[in-house]
């Protein structure tokens, strides 16, 4: 029913090898609190690589806090997005954010880099 929805290994970078290529050849937009670095494919799924450093997060509580919200955001995105590599990494300013606030500003940033990409 929600097959398009659905956020799944295939959507996920997991390798270097797929890293190394989105850093080396891929675009880059800095926005307040993260950094995105994308490069368009010609055909495939959108694939997500989230970043979060323990310069950012001490806790890594907090630090897969940060990646759950940004793989949600990403998932959300799916049907707009077409074949593009992302990999997002926090900044230090983001870690200074409530709890509370962080999904409203990850879903703030993903919609800039949406219409920077369209």
């Amino acid at each position: 029913m929600l097959k398009e929805f659905s956020f799944g290994k295939k959507n996920i970078l997991r390798s270097s090898s797929e890293f190394s290529e989105v850093y080396l050849s891929g675009k880059k937009i800095i926005l307040k609190n993260f950094i995105y670095i994308y490069l368009k494919k010609k055909s495939g799924d959108p694939k997500l690589g989230v970043v979060v450093s323990k310069k950012c997060f001490k806790n890594a509580t907090d630090r897969n806090h940060t990646k759950r919200i940004c793989k949600e955001v990403f998932r959300k995105m799916l049907p707009i997005l077409g074949p593009v590599e992302v990999i997002v990494i926090a900044k230090k300013n983001y870690s200074s954010t409530m709890k509370q606030k962080r999904f409203e500003q990850v879903n703030n940033d993903w919609e800039k880099f949406i219409k920077c990409v369209l």
